[in-house]
């Protein structure tokens, strides 16, 4: 019974906080899902602490499979594989990915930027 509680919220929490740090700050996935500014905003202020508490429930759920023997193998491993997607990818991404465009990248003024960009867009400078 305790082993399936901590399996199952530490599922629900990590591949929750998972997705919706895949979702906010992958831009493969801002092609498809639509995301708020507000959100992206707030996960790279809190980056550090939404995946701390994604592995901490991470370590939870593993903790509920291995030493409770909650859950079930099925379940667990492809949640495994999901979770180092989701956090993984986005994490490498943003800190490799995005560091390496910092020294090739071109800039340009805002005035300049204005004239390129749709007024309705959104826009982060």
């Amino acid at each position: 019974m305790l082993g399936n509680t901590l399996f199952i919220i530490g599922l629900l929490i990590s591949v929750g906080l998972g997705f919706a740090y895949f979702r906010d700050l992958g831009d493969v996935s801002q092609m498809v899902l639509r995301v708020k500014r507000v959100n992206m905003i707030r996960f790279i202020r809190n980056e550090s602490r939404v995946l701390t508490v994604g592995l901490c429930a991470t370590a939870l759920m593993s903790l509920g499979y291995f030493a409770f023997e909650g859950g079930t193998a099925w379940l667990f491993w492809p949640v495994l594989i999901l979770l180092g997607i989701l956090y993984g990818f986005t994490w490498f991404y943003v800190h490799i990915g995005m560091r390496n465009q910092m020294y090739t990248a071109k800039y340009y003024s805002i005035d300049e930027a204005k004239e390129m960009v749709n007024p309705s867009g959104s826009l982060i400078v």
